[in-house]
């Protein structure tokens, strides 16, 4: 965690809270600082009991969250969806932590409960021949995962908005740009074609004003 911690200006962490110490939460918690008792903090973590058995998730962090770093989101996020469970999540820039949600992050957590537990709550598609828009960026998991030679990668503009939707490689090194133009609300689509390229882990990154989410496609050929 403490490797993590944000650093990029204007999200720059002065005097974050650090993990590996005898004395943070965690090695309270515990009974011994975590850098020295793997096994504790093995069975303390909400990651070693991610199964396809859980229910979907909407996760929210702020990039500003100097206490726990956003990037333990990001973890959990790729921890479920490697066991096929729904999984979205959201970086709110420059959010702190323990922020509020505002009406549209309502809006949007109300919508997931609704769709995703209930199945029959908004969705943004087509019903009954009345189109609703969506309420909700999302960068929606490509299928199949993992994939050869090309995959249809889905997401949502709930606004008009310029929108970038870019491919990486595991080292951040960019491999192609599927998407940069100014976007009307709706659900978009493209493709991803990866021909020429090895097999292995790559990233989408959706990009559309502050909002930004990304997600992992594996390649396999």
């Amino acid at each position: 965690m403490d490797a993590n911690v944000p650093r990029t200006p204007p999200d720059s962490c002065t005097n974050p809270l650090i993990h590996n110490s005898p004395h943070s939460p965690e090695s309270r918690l515990l009974g011994c600082q975590i850098s020295v008792c793997p096994d504790r903090v093995r069975k303390a973590n909400p990651m070693t009991y991610v199964d396809a058995s859980d229910p979907p998730f909407k996760l929210y962090h702020g990039t500003f969250d100097c206490a726990v770093p956003p990037h333990q989101s990001v973890l959990m996020d790729s921890a479920l969806q490697s066991v096929g469970v729904y999984s979205s999540l959201v970086l709110l820039q420059h959010y702190p932590q323990g922020f509020r949600p505002d009406a549209q992050q309502k809006r949007e957590m109300l919508a997931f409960l609704s769709s995703r537990l209930t199945g029959c709550g908004p969705t943004g598609v087509d019903d009954g021949g009345k189109s609703e828009l969506p309420l909700r960026f999302e960068l929606e998991q490509n299928y199949p995962h993992p994939f050869n030679p090309s995959t249809t990668i889905r997401f949502s503009i709930p606004q008009r908005e310029h929108a970038t939707l870019k491919g990486f490689d595991v080292l951040s090194r960019e491999v192609a740009t599927l998407a940069k133009r100014e976007m009307e609300p709706g659900e978009h689509s493209v493709v991803f074609d990866v021909k020429g390229l090895a097999s292995g882990v790559y990233f989408c990154r959706l990009q559309a004003g502050e909002f930004v989410q990304q997600r992992k496609r594996e390649v396999i050929k």
